[in-house]
């Protein structure tokens, strides 16, 4: 079975944590204007690239896969993703730099390179700033709309999987990190057997031990779940009560 997808098809179909919206561009051969490329499309003297993949956790009634051909990965992300919500959007790109998702290849700068031939000029700027924001540190649709929320609150940007050594534990990763303050996001699929492999009694254990370690060390510790994204007010509340850092109480400490 084949059919065609573009854009958000092309994007959705791969298991990326997507959420519908938006339109398409057709791919501009480098010298030739975006008018000119339009036009041969509609007399269709110009293709659109496809790559053809199968549709992960669907089969046929046979058992045999369900093949699409869709636009390249990088080229749907530039299509896409501009006319999307911007937490919307950081979920969708952390995760495809990454390469988590459906087909786990990570999409790398040189791909995106050449991708940006189809950016419409009124999307640059926006494409622009979700690229330089985009981090493959992101290790989760709720870490990647986390990240989103205290930029958008005014928050200094955090270092995302700091590792630390701690005492009689080791070496640990944590989400966010700032000078003195961790906070942690709580994805509660990990207090899961199939996840952890562990019972969920353990994994609560063994993270009360991790959070008293951290505190030993004199970090504030910060954790947010998603219901905490909720509601941006209560996040922000709980990060300044922790102490980390804000532009604006950055800028006004500078001028004083």
């Amino acid at each position: 079975m084949h059919r065609r997808v573009r854009s958000r098809g092309a994007v959705r179909c791969r298991g990326t944590p997507y959420f519908p919206i938006c339109g398409r561009v057709p791919l501009k051969p480098a010298g030739m204007t975006r008018v000119e490329a339009e036009a041969r499309i509609k007399s269709g003297r110009l293709g659109v690239p496809a790559t053809e993949v199968e549709v992960p956790g669907v089969s046929l009634q046979d058992g045999g896969p369900v093949k699409v051909k869709v636009e390249p990965l990088p080229y749907a992300l530039v299509d896409t993703l501009p006319g999307m919500p911007r937490q919307e959007a950081v979920m969708v790109f952390d995760a495809a730099l990454a390469g988590r998702y459906g087909y786990g290849k990570a999409v790398r700068d040189p791909d995106l390179d050449g991708a940006e031939n189809v950016l419409p000029i009124r999307d640059t700027a926006r494409w622009r700033e979700l690229r330089a924001f985009a981090d493959a540190g992101s290790e989760s649709p709720g870490e990647s709309r986390c990240r989103v929320i205290i930029d958008e609150l005014g928050f200094q940007a955090p270092q995302l999987q700091k590792e630390l050594s701690v005492p009689r534990i080791g070496r640990i990763r944590v989400d966010f990190w700032w000078e003195d303050v961790v906070c942690e996001f709580d994805e509660m699929i990990k207090y899961t057997h199939g996840f952890s492999g562990q019972a969920a009694e353990q994994v609560v254990q063994w993270e009360k031990l991790r959070e008293d370690a951290l505190r030993l060390l004199d970090y504030r510790v910060v954790r947010l779940t998603w219901s905490d994204l909720e509601d941006p007010e209560e996040l922000g509340r709980k990060l300044l009560l922790a102490g980390v850092p804000h532009r604006a109480l950055r800028q006004f400490t500078t001028a004083a």
